[in-house]
């Protein structure tokens, strides 16, 4: 049996009319339109993929380039001249959390976009799974909202500086000193030595 004649029985018709150039060439050594359709597919839109795969991660690059330069200009805020040790370390500090959340958040969004984008061209349907998605983060806004509060109610925290390491600060149910900060929770030793975790 000749080479041709192998994938003579997936299907002979030929490439139809709007199909690529691959599709085609594919067609003539193989005499097959299934092989060669699964032929144009792979390289047309595997090159497509390709390609939005590099872009997001060019986006990402200049993104975290980008986040790098503002974090070292928020650093250099509250310091002037003759500044103490502990404002120079509390702006690091600052810098390094907000640096963090922003990372964070620029991969998340262009990462989802770009996987958003790359189902699209594989042909996927998007519309019932952005309104599952859709329903999803409604139904986890409701079941989650003490946990959403925490973040937002630490970015402001991280934004506005209100505190940090090493500050004594007085709550409701505890007052010491601050020896850690997420956006979620405060970490506190009162005069005791007991640690608390403060959300």
């Amino acid at each position: 049996m000749t080479f041709p004649g192998v994938f003579s029985a997936i299907g002979a018709q030929n490439c139809d009319p709007g199909s690529g150039v691959v599709c085609d060439a594919v067609f003539r050594l193989t005499e097959s339109k299934f092989v060669g359709e699964v032929a144009d597919i792979v390289f047309s839109k595997g090159l497509r993929v390709v390609l939005i795969a590099g872009m997001a991660w060019l986006g990402i690059y200049f993104a975290n380039r980008f986040i790098k330069h503002l974090v070292e200009r928020i650093r250099r805020l509250p310091l002037v001249r003759g500044s103490s040790g502990i404002l120079i370390a509390r702006a690091v500090q600052r810098g390094a959390i907000i640096s963090s959340v922003l990372h964070s958040a620029t991969a998340g969004v262009v990462w989802t976009m770009a996987a958003l984008m790359i189902l699209a061209e594989l042909g996927l349907n998007l519309g019932p799974l952005i309104a599952g998605a859709g329903i999803a983060g409604v139904a986890l806004g409701f079941g989650a909202q003490s946990l959403v509060r925490d973040f937002l109610s630490g970015l402001f925290i991280l934004f506005e500086d209100q505190f940090a390491m090493g500050d004594e600060i007085e709550l409701v149910e505890v007052s010491g000193t601050v020896e850690g900060f997420t956006l979620r929770i405060t970490k506190l030793r009162d005069e005791n030595g007991k640690i608390w975790y403060v959300p």
